[in-house]
């Protein structure tokens, strides 16, 4: 039996240029099926950090 792949949950992101960067990690596990809220929140946090990003990359 192969075991199942985990789904992405918090994948890194960059600037374009590479200078900055964030990314994200969980103490436990998360995924759509095991703990939604948790998931969707964290995916919030860091689309409003990917935001700032991207806005203040001057």
């Amino acid at each position: 039996m192969v075991p199942e792949a985990p789904e992405p949950s918090l994948p890194t992101t960059a600037t374009p240029d590479g200078r900055r960067s964030l990314t994200s990690t969980a103490t436990t596990q998360i995924s759509e099926s095991l703990r939604p809220e948790l998931l969707r929140r964290a995916r919030a946090v860091q689309e409003n950090h990917v935001r700032a990003l991207l806005r203040d990359r001057g």
